[in-house]
Order: C-alpha cells, then structure tokens, then sequence
C-alpha cells in the first residue's frame, strides 16, 4: 500500500502496465505511462475489453488527453493492415473527407499509424497516435488521442516512441484463471472502435484484464 501511494504522489516515476488476456497460454501487453494519468474507465463484454485513462483533473466525459488500451479476441487471417484499412473505411463512411492517415511504421504483426480529424458528428479537432499489435490470440490497441488540430512535435515524437515500445508476452497461469479465447467478429470489433470519446455500450467490470504496476 505505501509504494502504490508513493506512486501516485512522485508523478515523475512510469507504471509500469501488463494487463492480461483470456487464453489457455495468457498473452500481456506490456508498455508504460507516467502517473499523471488516472483510470477513467474500464469495461467489458465477452471477448473484448477497453480502460481508458486520462489526465489529472479531467474525466471521461470531460478531457484534452485520453489513453486507451483496447482487447479483441483474434479470429481468422487478416492482418494489421486489414484491420487498420476497415477502421478507415468506417470513419469516411461516418465522416466523409474529414480525416488524414498516415503509417507511420508497420511489420508482419503491427502497424503503428497516426490520424488527424477535422470536426464532425459533434467530435471537435482530433489527432491520435495509434498502434494495432496482433498476438496469438488476441488483436491489441493502444491509442493516444488529443483534441487538438495538431500534435507538438515532441508529444507527437513521444508517444511513437511509446507505443513502438510495447510488448506481447506469453504467460503461463493457473488452471482458476484459464478461460477460453473467445475470437471477435470483425464487424463488432468496428462497432466497438469509436472515435475517442464516443461513447460504449459495454458492461462495467474489472475481472478481465489485470494491471500491475512495476518499481
């Protein structure tokens, strides 16, 4: 309890996040923010999860900065590229000509990728750095989402580097926390993809992912 407190209070230290996914060999992803964020929001449905986190003062209805982890059940071949191609389908077809892409970097099991969004259905300006990263099991996303027109080069430099900085690990767990990878139809993985902010038709619960936070 005291070092969960030193945390909170020395805002220069990182926590350290691996939160884990439902499968017979557990897969974590692992990466890291600093405390000047809070949990704003964690929920779930079978086979998909999302936590939000935003800055100090801010909440989720309410914020300049958000942070999301979002957790899929991997089902079929398709590839990061695949993925990334239907969620911009989805956004032209939601708001069309309001949005620029741009790949940043992407190999055989991720795809990092940046978009900046001119105002629509009531969303204000909006540039997010993203990275989509394929397990064995699961398809991961981790999204840094402001609403600004334009990103500071040292913020937009910053969580590139965070985010190419996450990992995929396998963990071997006991037999009480073994469930089944239940794999997530593309169409509803799209429903569940809003722009940042939006809002989530999920049950609140906290039994699916596990975050530990390392000194």
């Amino acid at each position: 309890m005291r070092n969960a407190i030193h945390v909170v209070c020395v805002l220069s230290l990182l926590i350290g996040v691996a939160i884990l996914a439902r499968a017979a060999q557990s897969e974590e992803l692992n990466f890291q923010i600093d405390t000047s964020w809070k949990q704003a929001n964690q929920a779930e449905k079978r086979g998909y999860l999302i936590i939000e986190w935003v800055r100090e003062g801010d909440d989720i209805n309410n914020w300049k900065e958000l942070f999301t982890y979002q957790n899929f059940g991997l089902r079929g071949k398709r590839t990061p590229e695949d993925f990334l191609n239907q969620w911009k389908t989805l956004r032209e077809k939601e708001c069309p000509g309001v949005t620029e892409w741009n790949v940043i970097e992407h190999d055989e099991s991720s795809i990092l990728y940046e978009w900046q969004a001119r105002p629509c259905m009531s969303w204000p300006d909006q540039h997010e750095v993203a990275r989509i990263i394929f397990g064995k099991h699961n398809l991961f996303l981790l999204r840094y989402t402001a609403k600004v027109k334009e990103l500071a080069p040292d913020t937009r430099t910053h969580w590139i580097n965070l985010l190419k900085a996450a990992t995929v690990g396998a963990k071997s767990v006991g037999a009480e926390d073994v469930d089944e990878v239940v794999p997530f139809e593309m169409d509803k993985v799209m429903a569940a993809l809003k722009p940042a902010g939006a809002a989530y038709d999920l049950v609140e619960s906290g039994s699916l992912g596990k975050v530990v936070v390392e000194f």
